[in-house]
């Protein structure tokens, strides 16, 4: 019993795990001149889809082992994407042309919570 336990949760949140993998190594990249387009705070479109993939996932991990229901669960959900987001920010103290910016933080969350909102539409779409 145990075995599908670890199965079932290896299942649900290899995904997030995975992307928090793909964000670690993307914000130690050191940055190039012309690396982002020239928009007025693009790199914040980069921080936010970055973000709602993870977001996603989360969702989808905490939807499939049963977090607390309604409200609860979209809180911790969301802490979840601030907090990585957070640390992403702090890593980037440590990384030759990154700087920690809050508004980068925040740009995170935000792309986060959309992803999140995202898969609950998916959800709710393939279980009718």
């Amino acid at each position: 019993m145990k075995n599908s336990s670890s199965s079932s949760f290896r299942w649900a949140w290899a995904p997030a795990f995975l992307w928090a993998g793909v964000i670690s190594y993307s914000s130690s990249i050191i940055i190039t001149p012309g690396m982002y387009p020239a928009i007025p705070n693009g790199d914040k479109y980069f921080h936010m889809a970055e973000f709602f993939v993870y977001g996603y996932f989360v969702q989808r991990g905490a939807l499939q082992r049963s977090w607390p229901k309604g409200w609860k669960r979209w809180l911790w959900v969301v802490v979840v994407i601030a907090v990585t987001g957070t640390l992403d920010e702090l890593h980037q103290l440590f990384v030759p042309t990154r700087t920690c910016d809050v508004f980068d933080a925040l740009a995170d969350t935000f792309g986060g919570a959309v992803g999140m909102i995202a898969f609950k539409f998916d959800w709710i779409r393939t279980k009718r």
